[in-house]
């Protein structure tokens, strides 16, 4: 059951109320209150108004990979036209509007990614820019992949009946990070 939003702004560290972002150099930070736990929800500072908020009661993907691009705005578009996510949100910086300050992506079969422009502070620092990789489960995994190769992807690994019996394939997107896609859905599928 979904319930109405309002929203509400709450300055950081002004008393009793706080709110905090891990990816905002900005005073004020959207917040959703869901009206029944009275708990606020962040939708994130950037491009106000225009932030989802997580339900408590969401039970999509609890793993979410993440990945610092050199220009995370290509690489949105490319994992757009090569693999078919869809943008769930994405805020930039206001003022540098191609950078992207946070960006969550949905896989369409379910879970997703954040991803973000690389940067010199904060805990992203620790990881590579553009490394690692990404095993995503799906039925359409040919079509997947010819639409991968037409995006321009680099193909590591061409199409695989491996011995389990998944069908796979492994690109590369083009600042190299590793996306494996196949029919194995993990043990737990069967």
């Amino acid at each position: 059951m979904t319930m109405p939003l309002t929203q509400f702004t709450i300055e950081r560290n002004s008393g009793a109320a706080s709110a905090s972002s891990h990816f905002s150099n900005t005073r004020r930070t959207n917040v959703a209150d869901d009206g029944d736990s009275g708990r606020a929800h962040s939708l994130g500072p950037m491009n106000r108004g225009k932030g989802i908020a997580m339900s408590e009661t969401n039970q999509g993907a609890n793993v979410w990979p993440t990945f610092r691009y050199r220009d995370a705005k290509a690489a949105i578009a490319f994992l757009q036209e090569a693999l078919g996510f869809e943008v769930a949100a994405e805020y930039t910086n206001p003022d540098d509007p191609g950078r992207v300050e946070h960006a969550e992506l949905r896989w369409p079969a379910g879970g997703g990614v954040m991803l973000g422009s690389a940067r010199d502070e904060g805990v992203m620092t620790k990881a590579g820019v553009a490394s690692g990789s990404v095993y995503l489960a799906a039925d359409n995994v040919r079509e997947l992949h010819a639409r991968a190769l037409a995006a321009g992807a680099t193909e590591v690994m061409g199409l695989t009946e491996q011995d389990y019996g998944s069908l796979d394939f492994a690109i590369q997107d083009p600042e190299g990070v590793l996306w494996s896609v196949g029919t194995y859905r993990g043990a737990d599928s069967e």
